[in-house]
């Protein structure tokens, strides 16, 4: 179902499955898509996608390096492709990393989960 002002949705993905709402696959619009999609290249280990190799992030190599300098660089290495998305900042916490992105000017917040 479109949504008013909405000009493309596509199929929300949870837990590497499609979402099932009131009986149906739900939909959401360009920016959610987009941050699913970036979601999936930072949780993604980087070298194990065989049809592209330089897919996915390093963020899972992370150790006793001090991580504040590491996860923005990986980050953005795991991002590089993506038009119009850059890394603000990556702050590791306690549940995982948070990553601010400035996305077509916007900012938005993934977490990724250690």
């Amino acid at each position: 179902m479109m949504k008013a002002g909405v000009l493309f949705t596509a199929a929300v993905i949870k837990d590497g499955d499609y979402y099932i709402e009131n009986g149906a696959v739900a939909e959401c619009d360009y920016i959610d898509e987009l941050l699913q999609n970036i979601t999936t290249a930072l949780t993604a280990e980087r070298g194990a996608f065989y049809p592209d190799f330089g897919f996915g992030s390093c963020l899972n190599e992370l150790g006793a390096e001090p991580q504040a300098l590491y996860a923005p660089a990986y980050a953005r290495q795991a991002l590089c492709d993506f038009d119009g998305v850059f890394v603000k900042s990556a702050e590791p916490g306690n549940s995982g990393i948070l990553i601010t992105l400035i996305i077509n000017g916007e900012e938005r917040q993934v977490t990724i989960e250690k």
